[in-house]
């Protein structure tokens, strides 16, 4: 399993977590923690919130491809991660569970050095991905 694949399955394993502000897992999330947790897991170090986040990676012009960073707001008041196909896994606000949700309109879009990014997801994780979609 390639890093960037490390990463989305770990994030799919996480959809149904609570969100709970400030929080960095494993029990419950915010947005900047989920990010940060997931790719902890994977080796790769990010700061904590979603604006130092936004601040640290490289922005990427063009077309999100899964294993990208999605903000939204400058400076971003919210990230998620794009795994394909207009989705991204995210930890949404007060009162909601980590989910998949679709992309909506955001602000930049980050490829995390080190994780690599796939165009996208394909074969058993693509499955586990579609059978864990909670909206």
């Amino acid at each position: 399993m390639s890093k960037i694949e490390q990463v989305i399955s770990t994030a799919v394993l996480e959809i149904g977590k609570p969100y709970e502000y400030g929080a960095e897992g494993p029990a419950g999330f915010d947005c900047s923690g989920l990010m940060q947790f997931i790719l902890q897991k994977a080796g790769i170090n990010l700061p904590r919130t979603a604006a130092a986040q936004q601040r640290a990676l490289p922005e990427v012009k063009g077309e999100p491809q899964a294993g990208d960073l999605i903000f939204y707001g400058r400076p971003a008041h919210h990230v998620a991660l794009y795994v394909g196909e207009g989705q991204v896994i995210d930890a949404p606000h007060t009162g909601a569970k980590v989910r998949h949700d679709p992309i909506g309109n955001y602000t930049s879009i980050a490829r995390v050095p080190g994780a690599g990014s796939v165009r996208s997801i394909t074969g058993a994780l693509g499955d586990t991905l579609k059978g864990r979609a909670v909206a």
